[in-house]
C-alpha cells in the first residue's frame, strides 16, 4: 500500500562484554558445551519462538 506502516516484529537485544582477559575454560567444560548446528540455528536465530503462558488469576 502506498502509506503502509512498517511493522518491526523483533527487538534488539544488547550484549555486554566485561574489560581483561577472559578465564581460561578446561577441555572438559568445552566438550560438554559444545552444540550441534541444529541448536546453534536454533538459539541464534533472529526471531525466537516463545509460546505463551495460560493465566489463571488477574494481574
Amino acid at each position: 500500500p502506498r502509506n503502509g506502516i512498517l511493522k518491526l516484529d523483533y527487538e534488539f537485544i544488547l550484549i555486554f562484554k566485561k574489560h581483561g582477559t577472559t578465564p581460561k575454560v578446561s577441555k572438559e567444560i568445552k566438550e560438554k558445551s559444545k552444540m550441534t548446528i541444529e541448536e546453534w540455528n536454533q538459539f541464534f536465530t533472529g526471531h525466537w519462538n516463545i509460546p505463551g503462558e495460560k493465566q489463571d488469576k488477574q494481574v
